[in-house]
């Protein structure tokens, strides 16, 4: 395997990157990532007892009744080694083709073997070590170089009987993340916290590679009660009172499971210690489009805790245990039953505040009793398929709203199921059914598709849900995110929350200092430093790395030495992942070093050459930088791997237009408006592009579009009135004018188009 030269400069920036009030060297192979090779040297990694563990078995002999419940579950078949019993698939000389890719799967000498070819055609043979999963499919891990542990992405369909592709579709190319060599499916980074216990990542920065440990091959004991040696000592020796409390507390058993069930960014390299909290080692992923629907519903695979964190059953005090036995994994009833344990007319006494009603009946749900429809999980937990066999409900609870369907494009369970009927005649048909509505907090997804569309009117809606504590922390985060986008206003209007009790919230309103000027920033986030969650320390420490030193008061100087080092820590956890890269290359650009952020970026490329956001990243550096001609040809070989991309075929084409290339330009945002639909922003490009290549009727359409998106945008009514005015129609760009002073009485673009239409009109 070759390594990248050092480069100077890049080691200059990375030692002074860090440095504040004390001067920290940041590693240079703490960023730099190496391409993967794709050797098939295959051994089982050994496992080693981290420390405080014991592993299953010792547990198994006092809590025997435990331990019986949990062998069998998906927990103790998160992964084993691969044998006849654990091997589910068909190695008996079976095969699969798609789209070019050949996979031939065979046995030999007790072993199980898969084999495909390598990029000169020959046959490479993996040996299956380990198989993940039991229901609905299995997947099988193979060792590649480097102690690289890669799962398979052709895998065993349980129910069916088959092989299948997780990704099907066309061949996916070896330089993308999701090919099964590649980052996205590294069981050592993405996997395995999850699917062992007492996990330790070992991941050597300066090389790449791994010397993954853990105690358990499985999700054992200790994955949720936590290290059990103090536990064990006790055991032996009861008089030790010091030993017998490292079980988890009920209280938190949300976020012990949340571990694992939950979308998040991991911030170290070690499996989190059941009770730890949350924030210490993970950060959840927001509702960020892509991931959920305006309305917080699942889209993307997010798992459970996301979704959850949204529901009402969350905020009175509901725990995963309440629905599903904890060692079993299993629901503890079966259909509507598991709902009527609470939602009936006898209540719940752990829960007063429940509405004590009859739910289980047509006079409640308005289907015929046993159909699907009369299914609770069916109207208030919708469904999607991931991983291709692998349905999962949406875990948020909700009401159906197939009115925000109307206005949003949000999908809703009625007509999931109702196929043939459209949203409205849904939301008309619970109007009728509910005609003075069902109470609760006002939804949240209009401010959210109006954040993420950047409409008019967003930045306040987004204020307004950031502050609204009757709201869900993670939507109030959410609306803190999006507020990013907008200016410092809002920086300075959440300083509040700041010290608010909920660390997602802190942390929220930190990232958002970043629109705040230096000497308000170091104000509301040295103290910040010192909070007691990880997370929130070190995203504070992240905002202040370009701040001159002599701005820190002196109070703030160890604090800040300790929360940079835990940032640097956490770099170094993932610095094998094209994400880190990128994060890298967000901090160089912050504290001026233009040619290091190149080179992450480059890294994260190297890592994942589909990475559709380090393409559009890198390009518009080298812009800023002044190299234009080394941008386009980012942008056209971005293109090359992803001839789709909306986003790069705009940025590609406002570059040509830039440099001169009218014609050129205009093909690219042409075809990434048909990419885009949705997009305002690049239509109204497109007309001022057309306008200048003189095609005015062209510019008309486009700026037309571009208004029945975004119709109260100003920048967009002031340009198109200016083009009716270029056009000789003065009377409707007298109207857009007088519409622009009516919606926007604030702003220069009405009072401007106006002057020019009398100026047009005068004598």
């Amino acid at each position: 395997m070759t390594r990248p030269l050092e480069n100077p400069e890049k080691k200059r920036w990375l030692i002074a990157l860090l440095a504040g009030p004390s001067f920290i060297i940041f590693p240079l192979w703490a960023w730099l990532a190496l391409p993967p090779s794709h050797s098939a040297a295959q051994t089982i990694p050994p496992a080693a007892q981290a420390s405080g563990y014991v592993t299953t078995a010792v547990c198994a002999g006092c809590h025997v009744e435990q331990h019986d419940a949990w062998k069998g579950s998906h927990h103790d078949w998160a992964l084993k080694e691969a044998d006849e019993k654990s091997v589910f698939g068909d190695f008996d000389s079976a095969s699969f083709e798609q789209q070019g890719e050949v996979w031939r799967f065979t046995r030999r000498n007790g072993k199980f073997i898969a084999r495909s070819r390598n990029d000169g055609g020959a046959w490479v043979d993996h040996e299956v070590l380990y198989s993940i999963g039991v229901a609905p499919l299995q997947q099988y891990l193979v060792m590649l170089d480097d102690g690289r542990l890669q799962a398979l992405t052709i895998a065993w369909d349980v129910e069916a009987e088959q092989w299948f592709h997780l990704y099907p579709g066309p061949r996916i190319a070896e330089d993308d993340g999701l090919h099964w060599t590649r980052t996205f499916n590294n069981w050592n980074s993405r996997c395995a916290d999850c699917h062992s216990t007492g996990y330790v990542k070992g991941l050597d920065p300066r090389g790449g590679t791994f010397d993954s440990r853990w105690s358990d091959l499985n999700v054992g004991c200790e994955s949720c009660h936590g290290p059990g040696e103090a536990h064990v000592a006790w055991a032996q020796n009861p008089d030790d009172k010091a030993g017998r409390g490292f079980t988890v507390a009920p209280g938190n058993e949300v976020e012990v499971c949340a571990a694992c069930h939950s979308r998040r960014q991991a911030l170290g390299a070690e499996s989190r210690p059941a009770g730890a909290p949350f924030l210490d080692h993970f950060v959840p992923a927001l509702l960020r489009e892509g991931l959920y629907h305006a309305d917080g519903q699942i889209l993307d695979e997010v798992y459970v805790y996301g979704s959850f964190l949204q529901s009402r059953m969350h905020d009175k005090g509901v725990t995963c245990s309440n629905c599903h036995a904890p060692h079993t994994a299993r629901l503890k009833a079966e259909g509507n039953a598991l709902c009527t344990a609470c939602h009936s007319p006898a209540g719940n006494d752990a829960f007063p505040s429940l509405r004590k009603a009859v739910y289980d009946s047509p006079d409640h749900h308005f289907h015929e009793t046993g159909s699907d429809g009369a299914a609770c999980v069916n109207c208030h937990m919708g469904e999607r398929t991931y991983m291709i066999v692998d349905p999962r409900r949406d875990h948020s609870f909700r009401v159906p709203r197939p009115d925000l369907s109307v206005a949003l494009g949000t999908p809703n369970t009625c007509t999931a199921c109702h196929t043939d009927k459209e949203p409205a005649w849904a939301a008309g048909q619970l109007k009728r059914w509910f005609p003075e509505g069902r109470g609760g907090r006002p939804h949240f997804a209009e401010a959210i598709d109006a954040g993420r569309r950047g409409g008019a009117g967003a930045e306040a809606a987004l204020l307004s849900l950031a502050l609204n504590s009757e709201q869900p922390a993670i939507v109030r985060a959410t609306a803190l995110d999006l507020l990013r986008r907008f200016g410092p206003a809002s920086a300075d209007a959440v300083v509040s929350l700041l010290s608010d009790p909920t660390p997602l919230l802190r942390r929220g309103a930190a990232l958002l200092q970043s629109n705040a000027a230096g000497d308000k920033r170091v104000e509301r986030l040295v103290p910040l430093l010192a909070d007691p969650i990880r997370a929130v320390r070190i995203t504070a420490a992240s905002l202040l790395v370009d701040i001159p030193p002599l701005a820190f008061p002196a109070q703030a100087v160890l604090p800040y030495d300790k929360a940079v080092a835990e940032y640097r820590a956490s770099l170094l956890a993932s610095a094998d992942l094209p994400e880190t890269q990128m994060n890298l290359a967000a901090l160089a650009q912050r504290t001026g070093h233009p040619r290091a952020a190149e080179a992450a970026l480059k890294q994260a490329l190297a890592l994942n050459g589909h990475f559709e956001d380090a393409w559009l990243r890198l390009g518009e550096l080298q812009h800023s930088r002044s190299s234009s001609a080394e941008a386009v040809e980012t942008f056209r070989r971005g293109l090359t791997a992803l001839p789709d991309s909306g986003l790069l075929h705009r940025s590609l084409g406002l570059l040509r237009i830039e440099r001169g290339a009218l014609k050129e330009g205009i093909t690219a945002l042409e075809r990434a408006a048909d990419l885009r639909p949705d997009d305002g922003r690049l239509r109204y490009n497109l007309a001022l592009a057309h306008a200048r290549a003189g095609q005015a009727e062209a510019a008309e359409k486009r700026a037309r579009e571009a208004l029945a998106i975004e119709p109260e945008n100003p920048e967009f009514l002031y340009s198109f009135g200016v083009l009716l005015i270029e056009r000789g129609r003065i009377n409707d760009a007298r109207e857009v004018g007088q519409q622009l002073l009516r919606l926007h009485p604030d702003r220069p673009e009405g009072s401007a188009l106006m002057d020019e239409v009398a100026r047009r009109t005068a004598p």
